[in-house]
Protein backbone atom coordinates (compact mmCIF):
# COMPACT_ATOMS: atom_id res chain seq x y z
CA UNK A 1 0.00 0.00 0.00
CA UNK A 2 3.00 2.38 0.71
CA UNK A 3 4.38 1.83 -2.61
CA UNK A 4 1.04 2.46 -4.22
CA UNK A 5 0.65 5.48 -2.53
CA UNK A 6 4.37 6.36 -3.61
CA UNK A 7 3.51 6.04 -7.16
CA UNK A 8 -0.28 8.08 -6.78
CA UNK A 9 2.19 10.88 -5.30
CA UNK A 10 4.05 10.98 -8.43
CA UNK A 11 1.41 11.07 -10.76
CA UNK A 12 -0.46 13.78 -8.85
CA UNK A 13 2.92 15.25 -8.90
CA UNK A 14 3.64 14.84 -12.44
CA UNK A 15 0.08 16.26 -12.80
CA UNK A 16 0.40 19.88 -11.56
CA UNK A 17 3.72 20.00 -13.10
CA UNK A 18 2.63 19.86 -16.38
CA UNK A 19 0.10 21.62 -16.15
CA UNK A 20 2.03 24.40 -14.28
CA UNK A 21 4.95 24.21 -15.92
CA UNK A 22 5.37 21.87 -19.30
CA UNK A 23 1.61 22.81 -21.10
CA UNK A 24 1.86 26.17 -21.92
CA UNK A 25 5.86 25.04 -23.76
CA UNK A 26 4.69 21.97 -25.42
CA UNK A 27 1.58 23.92 -26.64
CA UNK A 28 3.98 26.94 -27.84
CA UNK A 29 6.93 24.88 -28.73
CA UNK A 30 8.53 26.78 -31.78
CA UNK A 31 6.58 29.73 -31.86
CA UNK A 32 6.48 33.32 -30.57
CA UNK A 33 3.27 34.57 -28.70
CA UNK A 34 2.23 36.95 -31.49
CA UNK A 35 2.13 33.57 -33.90
CA UNK A 36 0.46 31.63 -31.26
CA UNK A 37 -1.82 34.01 -30.62
CA UNK A 38 -3.38 34.69 -34.49
CA UNK A 39 -5.87 33.72 -35.76
CA UNK A 40 -5.73 30.86 -38.82
CA UNK A 41 -8.21 29.88 -41.50
CA UNK A 42 -9.08 26.53 -39.46
CA UNK A 43 -9.92 27.95 -36.27
CA UNK A 44 -13.44 28.17 -37.14
CA UNK A 45 -13.84 24.31 -37.51
CA UNK A 46 -12.62 23.44 -34.02
CA UNK A 47 -14.07 24.40 -30.45
CA UNK A 48 -10.56 25.24 -29.37
CA UNK A 49 -6.57 25.28 -29.95
CA UNK A 50 -4.43 22.42 -28.36
CA UNK A 51 -1.28 23.88 -29.57
CA UNK A 52 0.68 25.88 -32.19
CA UNK A 53 4.12 24.41 -32.85
CA UNK A 54 6.46 25.73 -35.34
CA UNK A 55 9.79 25.01 -37.26
CA UNK A 56 12.18 27.46 -39.39
CA UNK A 57 13.39 25.80 -42.44
CA UNK A 58 16.42 27.09 -44.85
CA UNK A 59 14.22 27.37 -47.65
CA UNK A 60 11.67 29.13 -49.53
CA UNK A 61 7.94 28.53 -49.36
CA UNK A 62 7.92 26.75 -52.60
CA UNK A 63 10.32 23.82 -51.70
CA UNK A 64 8.47 23.49 -48.16
CA UNK A 65 5.04 23.66 -49.91
CA UNK A 66 6.56 20.46 -52.02
CA UNK A 67 7.18 18.76 -49.29
CA UNK A 68 4.67 19.04 -47.16
CA UNK A 69 1.77 18.03 -49.92
CA UNK A 70 3.46 14.54 -49.55
CA UNK A 71 1.80 14.33 -46.21
CA UNK A 72 0.09 10.59 -46.05
CA UNK A 73 0.29 6.83 -46.29
CA UNK A 74 -0.41 6.78 -49.94
CA UNK A 75 2.63 9.42 -50.54
CA UNK A 76 5.70 9.80 -48.38
CA UNK A 77 4.37 9.26 -44.76
CA UNK A 78 4.15 11.50 -41.56
CA UNK A 79 8.23 12.29 -41.27
CA UNK A 80 8.28 11.39 -37.51
CA UNK A 81 8.92 8.24 -35.85
CA UNK A 82 8.66 5.60 -38.14
CA UNK A 83 9.15 2.55 -35.67
CA UNK A 84 6.70 4.05 -33.74
CA UNK A 85 4.36 4.30 -36.39
CA UNK A 86 4.94 0.78 -38.03
CA UNK A 87 4.67 -1.02 -34.39
CA UNK A 88 1.29 0.87 -34.48
CA UNK A 89 0.70 -0.58 -37.48
CA UNK A 90 0.40 1.94 -39.80
CA UNK A 91 2.00 1.25 -43.65
CA UNK A 92 3.20 3.15 -46.05
CA UNK A 93 4.09 2.85 -49.77
CA UNK A 94 7.29 2.53 -50.48
CA UNK A 95 9.16 6.11 -51.77
CA UNK A 96 9.40 5.63 -55.37
CA UNK A 97 11.05 9.40 -55.47
CA UNK A 98 7.47 10.60 -57.44
CA UNK A 99 6.38 13.90 -56.26
CA UNK A 100 2.72 14.33 -55.76
CA UNK A 101 2.02 18.20 -57.11
CA UNK A 102 -0.65 18.71 -55.64
CA UNK A 103 -3.50 18.99 -52.01
CA UNK A 104 -6.62 19.25 -52.97
CA UNK A 105 -9.67 20.06 -51.26
CA UNK A 106 -11.65 16.82 -50.06
CA UNK A 107 -8.80 14.80 -49.98
CA UNK A 108 -8.29 12.59 -47.43
CA UNK A 109 -5.23 11.85 -46.12
CA UNK A 110 -4.50 8.45 -44.85
CA UNK A 111 -2.64 7.08 -41.47
CA UNK A 112 -1.68 3.81 -43.05
CA UNK A 113 -2.40 2.14 -46.25
CA UNK A 114 -4.34 -1.12 -44.77
CA UNK A 115 -6.24 0.12 -41.55
CA UNK A 116 -6.82 -3.58 -40.51
CA UNK A 117 -3.64 -3.48 -39.28
CA UNK A 118 -4.01 -0.18 -37.68
CA UNK A 119 -4.19 -0.18 -33.18
CA UNK A 120 -5.65 3.66 -33.73
CA UNK A 121 -7.21 4.22 -37.48
CA UNK A 122 -7.32 8.30 -38.18
CA UNK A 123 -7.44 10.13 -41.39
CA UNK A 124 -7.49 13.51 -42.06
CA UNK A 125 -9.88 15.36 -44.73
CA UNK A 126 -8.65 18.74 -46.24
CA UNK A 127 -11.31 21.09 -46.18
CA UNK A 128 -9.57 24.09 -47.02
CA UNK A 129 -6.54 25.14 -49.26
CA UNK A 130 -4.48 28.34 -50.35
CA UNK A 131 -0.81 27.37 -52.68
CA UNK A 132 1.97 28.06 -50.82
CA UNK A 133 -0.34 29.78 -47.77
CA UNK A 134 -1.64 27.33 -45.53
CA UNK A 135 -3.72 23.68 -45.83
CA UNK A 136 -6.50 22.82 -43.05
CA UNK A 137 -6.81 19.56 -42.20
CA UNK A 138 -9.88 18.00 -40.38
CA UNK A 139 -9.71 17.25 -37.35
CA UNK A 140 -6.09 17.66 -36.81
CA UNK A 141 -5.92 21.84 -37.72
CA UNK A 142 -4.24 24.27 -39.92
CA UNK A 143 -0.65 24.18 -41.36
CA UNK A 144 0.56 27.41 -42.46
CA UNK A 145 3.31 28.73 -44.18
CA UNK A 146 5.31 31.95 -43.36
CA UNK A 147 7.83 33.51 -45.60
CA UNK A 148 10.34 35.09 -44.02
CA UNK A 149 12.56 35.58 -46.58
CA UNK A 150 13.31 34.30 -50.15
CA UNK A 151 15.60 31.44 -48.68
CA UNK A 152 13.59 31.00 -45.27
CA UNK A 153 9.99 29.42 -44.01
CA UNK A 154 8.57 29.02 -40.68
CA UNK A 155 6.50 25.79 -41.12
CA UNK A 156 3.45 26.27 -38.37
CA UNK A 157 1.31 23.45 -37.17
CA UNK A 158 -2.15 25.08 -35.39
CA UNK A 159 -3.46 21.55 -33.69
CA UNK A 160 -7.11 21.62 -33.01
CA UNK A 161 -8.22 20.86 -29.20
CA UNK A 162 -9.96 17.19 -28.47
CA UNK A 163 -13.81 16.82 -28.10
CA UNK A 164 -15.02 15.33 -25.14
CA UNK A 165 -17.68 15.23 -22.36
CA UNK A 166 -16.98 12.55 -20.17
CA UNK A 167 -14.19 11.66 -17.89
CA UNK A 168 -12.99 8.58 -19.99
CA UNK A 169 -12.51 11.13 -22.84
CA UNK A 170 -11.41 14.30 -21.14
CA UNK A 171 -8.63 11.63 -19.29
CA UNK A 172 -7.77 10.00 -22.88
CA UNK A 173 -7.65 13.89 -24.29
CA UNK A 174 -5.50 15.05 -21.69
CA UNK A 175 -2.66 11.68 -22.60
CA UNK A 176 -3.38 12.33 -26.23
CA UNK A 177 -2.47 15.99 -26.15
CA UNK A 178 1.31 15.57 -24.75
CA UNK A 179 1.64 12.20 -27.66
CA UNK A 180 -0.01 14.56 -30.13
CA UNK A 181 2.59 16.93 -29.38
CA UNK A 182 5.89 13.90 -29.35
CA UNK A 183 4.60 13.20 -32.58
CA UNK A 184 4.22 16.22 -34.20
CA UNK A 185 7.37 18.10 -32.97
CA UNK A 186 9.00 15.17 -34.92
CA UNK A 187 7.11 15.41 -37.46
CA UNK A 188 8.45 18.91 -37.98
CA UNK A 189 12.06 18.27 -37.24
CA UNK A 190 12.18 15.47 -39.79
CA UNK A 191 10.15 17.46 -42.61
CA UNK A 192 13.48 20.11 -41.69
CA UNK A 193 15.95 17.64 -42.10
CA UNK A 194 14.11 15.81 -45.66
CA UNK A 195 13.77 19.82 -46.97
CA UNK A 196 16.51 21.47 -45.88
CA UNK A 197 19.31 18.88 -44.91
CA UNK A 198 19.23 19.22 -41.35
CA UNK A 199 19.95 15.76 -40.16
CA UNK A 200 18.54 13.64 -37.60
CA UNK A 201 20.23 10.60 -35.73
CA UNK A 202 17.82 7.79 -36.18
CA UNK A 203 19.21 5.18 -33.91
CA UNK A 204 19.61 8.35 -31.15
CA UNK A 205 15.40 8.26 -31.60
CA UNK A 206 14.83 4.70 -31.15
CA UNK A 207 17.57 4.87 -27.80
CA UNK A 208 15.66 7.78 -27.09
CA UNK A 209 12.48 6.66 -26.67
CA UNK A 210 13.68 2.73 -25.52
CA UNK A 211 15.49 4.41 -22.77
CA UNK A 212 12.40 6.85 -21.95
CA UNK A 213 9.91 3.33 -22.03
CA UNK A 214 12.44 1.59 -19.57
CA UNK A 215 12.91 4.08 -17.50
CA UNK A 216 9.27 4.44 -16.53
CA UNK A 217 8.94 0.92 -15.61
CA UNK A 218 12.11 0.81 -13.51
CA UNK A 219 10.69 4.05 -11.69
CA UNK A 220 7.03 1.79 -11.31
CA UNK A 221 8.97 -0.77 -9.71
CA UNK A 222 11.75 0.73 -7.45
CA UNK A 223 8.78 1.72 -4.57
CA UNK A 224 8.63 -1.90 -4.75
CA UNK A 225 12.08 -2.86 -4.48
CA UNK A 226 13.67 -0.09 -2.08
CA UNK A 227 10.53 -0.30 0.10
CA UNK A 228 12.14 2.48 2.42
CA UNK A 229 10.84 6.09 2.18
CA UNK A 230 14.32 7.10 0.59
CA UNK A 231 12.61 4.55 -2.03
CA UNK A 232 8.99 6.72 -2.42
CA UNK A 233 11.00 10.06 -1.97
CA UNK A 234 13.39 8.64 -5.20
CA UNK A 235 10.08 7.48 -7.43
CA UNK A 236 8.54 10.94 -7.13
CA UNK A 237 11.81 12.67 -8.23
CA UNK A 238 12.23 10.60 -10.38
CA UNK A 239 9.47 10.46 -11.84
CA UNK A 240 9.34 14.19 -12.73
CA UNK A 241 12.59 13.64 -14.56
CA UNK A 242 10.79 11.45 -16.72
CA UNK A 243 8.60 13.89 -17.47
CA UNK A 244 10.74 17.13 -18.12
CA UNK A 245 13.14 14.78 -20.67
CA UNK A 246 10.10 12.98 -22.36
CA UNK A 247 8.72 16.79 -23.31
CA UNK A 248 11.41 19.44 -22.67
CA UNK A 249 14.43 17.83 -23.76
CA UNK A 250 16.32 17.12 -26.85
CA UNK A 251 15.32 13.76 -27.97
CA UNK A 252 19.21 12.12 -27.07
CA UNK A 253 19.23 8.77 -25.86
CA UNK A 254 22.40 9.51 -23.08
CA UNK A 255 19.47 11.59 -21.01
CA UNK A 256 17.17 8.89 -20.26
CA UNK A 257 20.24 6.18 -20.36
CA UNK A 258 21.53 8.54 -17.21
CA UNK A 259 18.01 8.17 -15.94
CA UNK A 260 17.66 4.32 -16.18
CA UNK A 261 21.30 3.73 -14.82
CA UNK A 262 20.12 6.08 -11.92
CA UNK A 263 16.86 4.58 -10.76
CA UNK A 264 18.56 1.26 -11.47
CA UNK A 265 21.62 2.29 -8.34
CA UNK A 266 18.86 3.54 -6.40
CA UNK A 267 17.40 -0.04 -6.43
CA UNK A 268 20.12 -1.48 -5.05
CA UNK A 269 21.41 0.94 -2.93
CA UNK A 270 18.78 2.52 -1.60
Amino acid sequence: MEALLALLVMLVHQFVIYLVYLKGYISKWGVTDEEANMQLPGDKLAKGVSGTRGIIINAPVEEVWKWVIQLGADRKGFFSFEFLERWMGYEFVKDDGNFAEDMPVGRVIPASIDESKSKITYNFKIVEVEKFKYIVLDPWGTFFFKKLDDSRTKLIVRTNAFSGNTIFEKLNNFIMEGAHYIMERRMLKGLKEVIDGTKINRTCDFNWFMFLALSVLAIIALPFITASFIGYGLTIAFGIIWLFELLMLPQKGPYPLVLLLSVIGSMIFA
